[in-house]
């Protein structure tokens, strides 16, 4: 009964881990959309180890190349800036039959705005059939590097020189905040990026929102004609209210927006061509993940046909229940657990294997430097350390006693492995756990907080926390029931079983000025969850699964205060008869 019991909970666990892989990756049918090439995209020929910020320019060759890239799929591509290695655009351009709109980068230094302003006019008289128009600045005003005034100079200066229509391209309310721009420019450029709006607006609503907003630029500036210079949507980092980030909500954004552009007839022009991972010191993940390219120039999915999430998701969730049968193998062979244990820990052992090779995937993809990449790291071991010791304590706490049914082979491997395990250093997984928890609960504190002062371009680290969140409250909930303890943090990973003694004392001992660590915990971790509610909304999924794990964080601290408050704490008592401590 034993062996069909445990055969039964492994292939059942099993297949859950498939299906909670298996699920978001449905495929997404689109229908191809209207007018084969896009009309243009954002050109920026940055590769890795490349940009503005270091100035390291792509060479001739590297252009070329992604010219070569983009050459069947647009019919124009528009660029940000006249210099820094982009002088060959137009020609190479040319050679691949791509129009141009060239752009010149104005901030606030005015030797640099004259040299971009130089090149722009040179190359425009140089290449008339090529560069089919000129942008004059990009969102100038809206980080108010120049005045309205000095914006205008530039925008004149060009204009006299050139023979192509002359723009300049801002968000598209900043148009209605300063509507004299439109006096020296032949037609508009709006940039229109429902993502990034104050008041956001999900994937699914776009199409009614740009139509209004394109109206709306209509009736301000009649008889103008009007381009939307950037439209997009991001494939990766944090969600802003309704919308949220992924390689389906990327693909139906810009098969609802050439599907509406050529219904309405629309000029545009999409952001952006390739993956740019330097500006994520500027805009966080999300601002590095807007290409229709990867980095490594990879098509991340087609305008249409069957798009998936994750491409790859076969090959991690097969890692995933290989990792969970490993886990589970490691603590049920030297548990005696009881029926009801065997099926938990094989459900405990899948989940936590699920969350780390899922922590992993998003810890890499959101580590743009050495930096980052070792701080994931560490982070991940930490989440490693705790699963582990969340294993530990359920195969402790739902155990029985030994009984002399384990014969033969297993008998051999279970003897096997106790003795590896009594051959290690006396330091116990549930001790290493219980101190990769603390430092995870801190993390999270000053993450939470950096989310709820200053978190636009902060990444809600969920991914990171559903083992610690998670793993406390199952292992809560099966010491209530089986009733050997409750949620108090004091000794909560411990080597078993808790019972409440008298005294005042908190398992720490340790306090700041008087005031109990498990209180200021809990004062933080309440403060973000609620500060998490207040600045996000409740339209944001992902802030409210973040607040929702910060409260978890905070019920074995707060359950700790509140027992010492009634006069009495937890205290580990021995490990059952036949049940050993696991050790490193």
């Amino acid at each position: 009964m034993r062996a069909v019991t445990l055969l039964v909970a492994l292939l059942v666990a099993g297949l859950a881990q498939w299906l909670i892989w298996a699920l978001p990756n449905r495929p997404y049918i689109l229908a191809e959309p209207p007018g084969g090439k896009l009309q243009s995209v954002s050109f920026a020929p940055f590769r890795d180890g490349q940009s503005p910020l270091t100035r390291v320019y792509p060479s001739a060759a590297q252009i070329e190349e992604d010219i070569r890239v983009l050459a069947n799929q647009v019919a124009g591509i528009r660029t940000y800036t006249s210099r820094e290695g982009l002088e060959v655009v137009p020609a190479i351009a040319g050679k691949y039959g791509l129009t141009v709109t060239m752009g010149a980068w104005l901030g606030v230094k005015t030797a640099l705005n004259d040299q971009e302003v130089a090149s722009l006019i040179d190359l425009a008289n140089r290449y008339p059939t090529v560069i089919t128009r000129v942008i004059v600045g990009n969102e100038v005003l809206l980080r108010r590097d120049l005045s309205v005034d000095q914006l205008r100079a530039y925008i004149r200066k060009v204009k006299a020189a050139v023979k192509q229509p002359v723009s300049y391209a801002d968000v598209w309310e900043w148009w209605l905040k300063y509507p004299e721009i439109a006096q020296d420019v032949d037609f508009i450029t709006i940039h229109m990026l429902p993502y990034w709006e104050d008041i956001p607006t999900g994937v699914a609503d776009v199409g009614p929102h740009i139509l209004q907003v394109y109206h709306q630029i209509q009736t301000a500036f009649p008889g103008k004609p009007i381009m939307i210079g950037e439209a997009g949507w991001p494939t990766a980092g944090r969600s802003r209210g309704p919308a949220v980030p992924g390689m389906v909500n990327k693909a139906r954004f810009i098969n609802s927006f050439v599907t509406l552009a050529a219904q309405q007839g629309f000029d545009y022009n999409i952001i952006e061509s390739f993956d740019q991972p330097w500006k994520h010191a500027l805009e966080g993940t999300v601002g590095a993940n807007w290409g229709l390219y990867t980095l490594d120039r990879t098509p991340k999915s087609t305008l249409g046909g069957a798009i998936v999430e994750d491409p790859a998701w076969q090959r991690h969730a097969g890692i995933s229940v290989l990792i969970g049968l490993a886990l589970f193998a490691g603590f049920a062979l030297t548990s005696p657990l009881s029926a009801p244990g065997v099926v938990t820990l094989a459900f405990a052992a899948q989940g936590i294997a699920g969350c780390l090779v899922g922590a992993a995937l998003s810890g890499w993809a959101e580590s743009y430097t050495s930096a980052a990449a070792f701080g994931q790291a560490i982070l991940w071991g930490l989440e490693l350390l705790t699963g582990l010791a969340v294993l530990r304590t359920l195969s402790i706490i739902l155990s029985r006693p030994p009984v002399a049914a384990a014969t033969g082979g297993l008998r051999t491997l279970v003897t096997i492995l106790s003795g590896l395990k009594r051959r290690r250093d006396r330091l116990s997984v549930t001790a290493l756990g219980e101190g990769a928890m603390i430092g995870l609960v801190a993390y999270a504190v000053v993450a939470g907080v950096h989310i709820v002062l200053r978190g636009r371009y902060q990444d809600f680290p969920v991914p990171d926390y559903l083992i610690p969140a998670g793993g406390v409250l199952l292992v809560g909930l099966c010491r209530a029931l089986t009733g050997t303890g409750g949620l108090t943090f004091d000794r909560l990973l411990s080597n078993g079983r808790q019972v409440p003694v008298s005294g005042g004392a908190l398992s720490w001992r340790h306090t700041l000025c008087r005031v109990p660590v498990e209180a200021v915990l809990t004062v933080i971790l309440l403060f973000t969850t609620v500060g998490t509610v207040i600045s996000e909304g409740v339209a944001n999924r992902e802030a409210l699964i973040w607040a929702s794990l910060n409260l978890s964080l905070a019920t074995p601290f707060l359950a700790t205060v509140w027992r010492v408050r009634r006069g009495g704490r937890t205290e580990a008592v021995a490990t059952p008869p036949g049940v050993r401590e696991a050790t490193l």
